[in-house]
């Protein structure tokens, strides 16, 4: 985010109201002031600070889910910080205050995530995108807790995004993991489940035709382009995600046609 040093943040979070406005406000303050960018806070700026104020947020809260915030889960999140995003040291510095002030606050991150959906309007493929990066980091030390697992329901909930994302991306259809909750399924077996993961991954039914799934497929690969991502407001730095996306749209895709025979 080249711009996060040069526009005023208190503009920005003004702007922006509600949870995410003041996680902003609160972790910034007016560090980062340039005089002569007051006021001037466009509509795509708005757009990329509440994807990055709702990001680290929802990490912070992610983090500190099971009580502690552990030295693993600080170096996964520089590791994003520094490798995946390649912040610039007025974005490192945002994205790390965001994040401390998120883990100590009673704030839930349903609200952070349901700001985020209301600005993007629910937009499937920005919703999408937005609840993987969080995923790949609750799952980078291959030790998710259920009150980390909880987040991640939370914030499917707030997205409107369909039950069993989470766990599809996770590799759990059919886990019936959530606190205290309904998601009560039988485990299948690995390649049964393998199967379940790929239709949820492509939004599509077993009971479609190969036409159908052909049709599934091509349209997924054209919402989740970077380019066709970024348009809808998502920041340039975290493009590396709908890459991602795509690789496992691609997966999805070839275990269906596997199965089915398709050519």
């Amino acid at each position: 985010m080249s711009w996060w040093g040069k526009v005023l943040f208190g503009g920005v979070g003004a702007a922006l109201g509600g949870p995410l406005g003041a996680i902003i406000g609160g972790a910034l303050g007016h560090q980062m002031i340039d005089a002569k960018s007051q006021g001037q806070v466009t509509g795509r700026q708005k757009t990329e600070a509440a994807f990055f104020a709702a990001y680290f947020s929802s990490l912070g809260k992610i983090a500190k889910a099971d009580g502690r915030v552990s030295p693993e889960e600080v170096a996964v999140v520089e590791d994003i910080i520094s490798r995946r995003l390649r912040l610039n040291p007025e974005g490192r510095r945002a994205a790390i205050a965001i994040f401390n002030e998120a883990k100590s606050t009673e704030v839930p991150i349903g609200q952070y995530v349901r700001q985020f959906g209301e600005i993007f309007r629910y937009d499937r493929e920005a919703c999408t995108t937005f609840l993987l990066a969080l995923i790949e980091v609750a799952a980078a030390d291959h030790r998710l807790h259920q009150a980390e697992l909880d987040c991640l329901y939370e914030a499917e909930e707030a997205l409107r995004l369909p039950r069993g994302t989470v766990d599809a991306y996770l590799g759990r259809a059919g886990a019936g993991a959530g606190s205290g909750s309904d998601r009560q399924a039988e485990a299948p077996g690995q390649e049964e489940q393998s199967l379940k993961e790929a239709y949820t991954i492509l939004d599509c039914f077993p009971e479609m035709g190969n036409d159908e799934i052909k049709a599934a497929y091509r349209r997924k690969i054209k919402e989740f382009h970077p380019d066709t991502i970024q348009s809808k407001g998502l920041p340039a730095e975290f493009t590396d995600f709908a890459n991602e996306q795509l690789a496992r749209i691609n997966r999805a895709y070839e275990r269906i046609a596997r199965e089915r025979g398709m050519k």
